[in-house]
């Protein structure tokens, strides 16, 4: 709508300051040309089942990112100019931090996957079985059932 067209706008310099709170949807997909700071608190909002274990449902958990989601937001800053990032968590965190961001898809649960798969008119066993981290055929096999 009007907020979403507005952080397109661009300033001339001495204008006013604009700031855009983003959700990770923006470490990919946006260019905002004026940006020239991220303040990064290194957290998102992902799909995970690791809440509940015996729970089927997936939840969308807060946690910290991987580096790669964080390199992602500090490159929104100093697209056409110069730009900084401050990131909100100790170095010592940072560098704990997993390097890649896993798979959505390994947050879904399985039976999810499997009806999905079947309705696009695939077979599940093979088509999840190309997945980066495949699960095991006898699991595929028995979320089918």
């Amino acid at each position: 709508g009007e907020q979403q067209r507005r952080c397109f706008e661009v300033f001339g310099a001495g204008g006013p300051r604009k700031v855009v709170v983003a959700t990770n949807v923006a470490e990919t997909s946006v260019t905002l040309p004026d940006v020239t700071v991220v303040i990064d608190t290194c957290r998102e909002r992902r799909l995970s089942r690791d809440h509940d274990l015996s729970s089927l449902a997936p939840a969308l958990l807060e946690r910290l990112c991987a580096k790669d989601s964080l390199k992602q937001r500090r490159g929104r800053a100093g697209r056409v100019q110069r730009g900084v990032c401050f990131r909100l968590v100790p170095r010592s965190v940072y560098e704990k931090l997993p390097t890649a961001t896993a798979p959505e898809i390994e947050a879904l649960p399985l039976e999810t996957l499997v009806l999905q798969v079947r309705a696009a008119g695939f077979e599940p066993s093979e088509f999840l079985g190309k997945a980066p981290t495949p699960p095991k055929p006898e699991i595929v096999h028995a979320a089918e059932m």
